[in-house]
């Protein structure tokens, strides 16, 4: 009923649009016709009148005449207008302003529309151009279908075009079409609906149902299948389609059992209704087999239902392989974190907030000799000496406190028989999801192999030191003999001297005094230069002690003034007033500033000019907790080869060198907490500067 409706409709609208659409074409036809007729009038007129009125004559005259009607002409229809063009080449270029593509305005004349000749585009105005006259249905110069009338200008060789969009005379009659096809759909709609409400109001009820239930089952996270008795599958959701891999078009009809690897016996309801192996209701995981042939674990809830006379089996399918994967992962990440606690080189224990001991590691263990079952429970404050227990308290309550997110303690532990372990102590906090400490996590590393290779290495260095303060003895060995050779020669004359006044008939026991005064004296200077050569190179322990600046440097200067005056070289001492005082190895600390002066002297050595030869010995601050100590010379300076290697051990610039005294200096002022550099001086020669903090030690 519904299709004769239309169908009538559709052949009476036709027919309206085919009338429609001859009245039309026969109305453009007259209009373009006359249009043109006038157009070739004024064309005869202005040849005749306006020859030399107009500039461009009377072509011109014309054309301006027809720009001015036509800006004034509003079209007819939402898409009528008429177009005039005249062919130039292969080209038609359009003269008037378009009512539907304004490219070309009477403001703007200078860029008219241009369209092929032989193109798909302006059908009719080709026709026009041609010298035809005529109808036609065709393409116009935008491409869109149009009705058109076309009829040559021939006083004026134009085209001149009537033509209104198809689309605007379809449209009434499409409008007219739909209302028409909608009326009729909903009057059958309403007939239908009667028919269905009044005649059969179950059915509909039983289509909802079924189309609700089917988007339940489509729409399920997992899988659901039903099979009648014998386990022959009935339906088959989206979610089991993406389970197993095959469409509900492919199963429906086989048995479950395909799909299953795992022997899993549905129940036989009939006969297993009462028997213990019925799990109706229970959830089992099995292996099913996916259409690409992989296995796949998954979970399977039966139910039963009757439906008629006959039983159905419903199995709700869930894929677990995520989550079987995640427990993997989660007992394989647990393993490696266990045997990551149990194996860590360092101890390891896990305690209360309240501080009792929850786990303790293998390394943790071996370290206090205590088996892992007598740690546990025990307060780890129990295993601290007397002396840090305050400390470890302080740090404690700080990291509890959330002050802090770690703490770091050198600590000594005490093991199980009694004996002290240094250690170092790093700790933090556990917190739970509201933020709140929950367990406490300690690192317990030994420090006692640390502080005996440090040891080790303390006396190595100063091995090392000794060796060079010994070199650095030798190669000033003829400057100290040449001030040893002084007194002692003073002290032979002196006692020369004495022997011939004691000889004489009346000694004078004045000058006897004298001369023996100051045979004591020379003597004195040369023990005192003896008792500093031996400070100086004997092999002792480090010793750090307080003193000031300026007993040290004068000590030092003291020292190598022997050497420097040998060389002709003088020293100027440089101390900034009321430097504090310093805790350093007094004996080391001279080694390096000797080493020092005697590289400046020794750099001096080509130096001619007097002037030139001489060597500051500079001590200052340096900020607020640190003095630096600097030797200028003037010398000969270092290449850049040389300043590259200058620091590395066994590198020497002299030709007997061992190439260990600026290497062994670096490492003493390293151990003091301070730094040693060396830069060029600007006046020609280098600069050594070294610091040395206030609470330096070794």
């Amino acid at each position: 009923m519904t299709a004769i409706a239309i169908s009538a409709s559709g052949v009476a609208i036709t027919m309206l649009y085919n009338t429609a659409v001859e009245q039309q074409t026969t109305r453009l036809s007259e209009t373009a016709q006359s249009q043109a007729r006038l157009l070739e009038a004024v064309a005869r007129f202005d040849a005749r009148f306006s020859t030399e009125d107009v500039p461009g004559g009377a072509f011109a005259a014309t054309l301006q005449q027809i720009k001015e009607a036509h800006e004034l002409f509003k079209g007819f229809g939402d898409t009528g207008e008429f177009t005039l063009a005249k062919r130039e080449g292969e080209q038609m270029i359009y003269l008037l302003s378009r009512r539907l593509l304004n490219i070309e305005t009477s403001a703007n004349i200078q860029a008219p529309l241009s369209v092929p000749m032989e193109g798909p585009l302006a059908q009719p105005m080709q026709e026009a151009l041609a010298g035809n006259s005529g109808t036609i249905i065709g393409l116009d110069y935008r491409g869109i279908k149009v009705l058109a009338a076309f009829e040559p200008v021939a006083e004026l060789d134009l085209g001149i075009v009537a033509k209104i969009d198809l689309a605007e005379i379809r449209k009434p009659f499409l409008n007219a079409g739909f209302l028409v096809v909608l009326v009729t759909l909903v009057l059958v709609a309403v007939g239908t609906f009667l028919v269905r409400r009044i005649g059969n109001p179950l059915i509909q009820q039983l289509e909802e149902n079924e189309q609700r239930l089917r988007c339940i089952l489509d729409t399920a996270a997992d899988g659901i299948i039903t099979q009648d008795e014998q386990g022959v599958i009935k339906s088959f959701n989206q979610a089991a389609e993406y389970i197993f891999g095959y469409s509900s078009d492919e199963v429906i009809g086989q048995n479950i059992a395909s799909l299953i690897i795992e022997p899993y016996r549905y129940p036989q309801l009939i006969k297993d209704r009462r028997s213990e192996e019925l799990f109706i209701g229970n959830e089992r995981e099995v292996t099913a087999l996916h259409k690409d042939g992989r296995r796949v674990p998954v979970e399977i809830t039966v139910s039963e239902v009757q439906e008629r006379k006959a039983w159905l089996v419903t199995s709700i399918v869930r894929d677990i392989t995520e989550r079987k994967q995640s427990l993997m992962a989660l007992h394989q990440r647990e393993e490696e974190l266990r045997l990551t606690f149990e194996n860590a080189p360092v101890g390891i224990y896990i305690c209360t907030i309240e501080g009792h001991i929850l786990r303790a590691n293998h390394a943790f263990c071996m370290l206090l000799s205590y088996p892992e079952s007598a740690l546990l429970d025990k307060p780890y404050t129990d295993l601290i000496h007397a002396d840090d227990l305050q400390e470890a308290y302080d740090q404690a309550h700080q990291l509890l406190a959330g002050e802090r997110d770690s703490c770091f303690q050198a600590v000594n532990l005490v093991d199980k028989q009694g004996e002290k372990i240094p250690c170092v102590f790093r700790g933090s906090v556990i917190h739970d999801e509201k933020g709140s400490p929950r367990l406490c996590v300690v690192h317990i590393e030994d420090r006692s192999e640390q502080l005996k290779t440090e040891q080790l290495i303390r006396e190595h260095r100063e091995r090392l030191a000794h060796v060079t303060r010994l070199s650095t003895m030798g190669e000033m060995v003829a400057s100290i003999a040449h001030e040893i050779n002084q007194p002692l020669s003073a002290i032979a004359t002196y006692a020369a001297a004495c022997r011939r006044l004691i000889d004489q008939d009346e000694p004078i026991l004045d000058e006897v005094s004298q001369t023996l005064r100051k045979i004591r004296t020379q003597a004195l200077r040369a023990g005192d230069v003896i008792h500093r050569l031996r400070e100086f190179i004997r092999n002792r322990k480090t010793n750090s002690q307080l003193l000031g600046c300026h007993d040290l440097i004068t000590e030092v200067i003291g020292f190598v003034e022997l050497d420097a005056h040998y060389h002709h070289v003088v020293i100027h001492k440089e101390l900034e007033p009321d430097l504090p005082l310093i805790h350093v190895d007094p004996v080391q600390i001279q080694q390096v500033i000797i080493n020092l002066l005697r590289n400046a002297i020794e750099s001096m050595e080509k130096v001619s000019a007097l002037q030139n030869k001489e060597i500051r010995l500079q001590v200052k601050r340096h900020g607020h907790d640190a003095i630096s100590i600097l030797v200028i010379d003037r010398g000969s300076g270092l290449s850049a080869e040389s300043e590259a290697q200058l620091f590395s051990p066994f590198f020497t610039t002299k030709p007997l060198g061992m190439g260990l005294g600026l290497s062994i200096s670096r490492s003493i002022i390293n151990a003091h907490g301070g730094t040693l550099d060396y830069s060029v001086n600007p006046e020609g020669g280098s600069i050594f500067q070294f610091t040395l903090p206030l609470n330096a030690k070794e």
